[in-house]
């Protein structure tokens, strides 16, 4: 639950009211602060009708202290306002961040962007004992590249200090006497670390100082222990792996599609779908984001259906142009509504695209369209890469 609520007005003209920065926090805060928007009354009577004409779906376009762009999940708009919590990835970096709110109507022939705000802004206060979050692996490492030159620096004194008879380890021995505690403090971090963890640490690639090596893992170890979770991007279509950068072994534990709307037919590039000889013309929409696709789709029927016991094979999704490699369930059974017909038409959707139909009150004449509309749910490990955008990794040692 947030600590704070920023309430904005959104007026009809897309205006937010306050339009001035309002105060959002810390730097770092992670949901203490929630901002909510309330549509105005002229809005929400322009919003009204225009769910008349289809579904509603709103998110958001968070920009961080950096200018990084950060896109929320789609959800379904259902009241009179939308509330969005400030996540650690965008108040990492504290100073200004601009959030935006979009809504779009998404009907079976279209998609339309109905509202696109002006920021809304909040001032974050600096923490000084924030290192921040780049959401960027190399950011990431080159700012944690700025602590350990200056680790590397004390340590590179506290080994001249030592007797030079001593080999670098029995050195850090003397200088480190097990239970006691190294406090540092340089960069933009501050802390402690247990001695422990220090001596017979695993050499980093880093530096060949042994002194070093070992402060460097320690600090390491210390941001990210086993069981921490990072959240990074990818190269290319390969998930960025962390323990390239941080050390240890991590494993993914979900991924989130990027925001993205989708839409083919048999008269555009005729890739979404693969009909069967008893179909003419389709159209297949989809609206992707976190783990749901939003599917939508028309077909014209060029045979009659007569009762439940005559099954029409429809055709097969690609469903690899959707983002997935199968659905997470082996069957869905759905109503397609018919528009020569009586709207009762059944539709088995199975696991790997196949769709399947039949008319189980009275018959559907030949040439009709039939158009279904689906939420489908994936499981992370049946999500392509390249159709996503956030990866999430836990360290297991």
């Amino acid at each position: 639950m947030a600590l704070k609520r920023i309430t904005f007005t959104v007026g009809a003209d897309k205006t937010l009211s306050p339009a001035t920065a309002q105060d959002g926090g810390m730097q770092g805060d992670h949901n203490a602060t929630e901002l909510l928007f309330k549509f105005s009354e002229g809005l929400y009577t322009h919003l009204q009708s225009e769910a008349t004409k289809g579904k509603l779906v709103y998110r958001f376009d968070a920009y961080d202290g950096e200018g990084t762009v950060h896109h929320s999940n789609t959800a379904v708009l259902t009241g009179k306002s939308v509330t969005y919590p400030l996540e650690y990835t965008v108040t990492c970096h504290g100073g200004l961040v601009k959030v935006e709110l979009i809504i779009t109507r998404i009907s079976n022939e279209e998609s339309a962007e109905v509202l696109h705000t002006e920021a809304a802004q909040v001032k974050l206060t600096f923490s000084p004992y924030s290192t921040g979050d780049k959401s960027q692996a190399h950011k990431d490492l080159s700012a944690l590249a700025d602590i350990v030159k200056d680790y590397a620096k004390r340590a590179e004194k506290a080994e001249e200090a030592a007797q030079k008879a001593l080999s670098d380890t029995s050195q850090l021995s003397a200088l480190f006497k097990s239970g006691s505690t190294f406090i540092f403090n340089g960069g933009n971090a501050s802390g402690e670390i247990d001695a422990n963890f220090i001596v017979d640490g695993e050499v980093s690639d880093y530096s060949t100082n042994a002194v070093q090596n070992k402060i460097i893992k320690a600090y390491v170890d210390s941001k990210y222990p086993v069981g921490s979770v990072w959240i990074g991007g990818k190269n290319g279509d390969t998930p960025i792996d962390p323990s390239e950068f941080f050390g240890g072994t991590w494993k993914i534990i979900d991924k989130e599609f990027k925001n993205v709307y989708l839409y083919d037919s048999d008269k555009e590039l005729n890739k979404m779908f693969k009909k069967s000889a008893d179909v003419g013309e389709w159209y297949v929409s989809a609206a992707l984001g976190g783990h749901t696709i939003e599917l939508s789709m028309g077909v014209q029927v060029k045979v009659a259906m007569v009762g439940d016991a005559q099954e029409i094979n429809l055709g097969n999704l690609c469903i690899d142009t959707l983002g997935v490699e199968k659905f997470t369930h082996g069957k869905y059974s759905v109503l397609m509504q018919g528009e020569d017909a009586n709207g009762a038409v059944m539709a088995s959707f199975y696991y790997d695209g196949n769709i399947k139909i039949n008319d189980f009150i009275k018959e559907t004449i030949a040439n009709g369209m039939v158009y279904l509309n689906i939420s489908v749910t994936c499981r992370y490990t049946d999500m392509l890469n390249s159709f996503c955008d956030k990866f999430y990794w836990q360290r297991t040692e």
